[in-house]
């Protein structure tokens, strides 16, 4: 399979997503019910060193959720923070960032189903069917606009 045809379903699948964030204008209509959780857990992992939903000490740990999804909003934690009220962030939490790295996951799971495929039937139309499919499928498309 060719890196241009592997190339066209990630640019594909990265447009789509990246339409539908910019689409939504703030980073805070990505806030969906447990959404605020995520965004504390990853603040005091960040910020403590514990994994933990609390938003004011004592921050016990917490077994609720995996780790998993706050370890990745990590990377977006900046350090003047305060806790999360309902449907807001934290100052320095880097929402629109957050948001355009779910785009190139989902991007590039896009063009891994391709090249998997291929590797898997040696097939290029097919290969390029199923990551085309995955590129476009409305669920995964949604999903990157969410905190979740």
């Amino acid at each position: 399979m060719s890196p241009k045809a592997l190339a066209g379903v990630f640019l594909a699948a990265l447009a789509l997503r990246g339409g539908l964030i910019l689409s939504m204008g703030e980073p805070q209509r990505g806030l969906v019910g447990d959404s605020p959780g995520y965004i504390q857990a990853a603040v005091n992992l960040s910020m403590h060193g514990v994994f933990s939903r609390e938003e004011k000490p004592p921050l016990r740990p917490d077994t609720f959720r995996t780790p998993g999804y706050p370890v990745f909003l990590m990377g977006f934690v900046g350090r003047d923070i305060k806790p999360l009220e309902p449907h807001e962030f934290a100052p320095r939490f880097r929402a629109g960032l957050a948001l355009m790295a779910q785009a190139g996951i989902g991007a590039a799971a896009a063009l891994l189903t391709a090249w998997l495929a291929f590797l898997l039937w040696g097939d290029r139309r097919a290969a390029l069917a199923a990551g085309a499919l995955q590129a476009a499928d409305l669920q995964s498309i949604l999903h990157t606009g969410l905190f979740l």
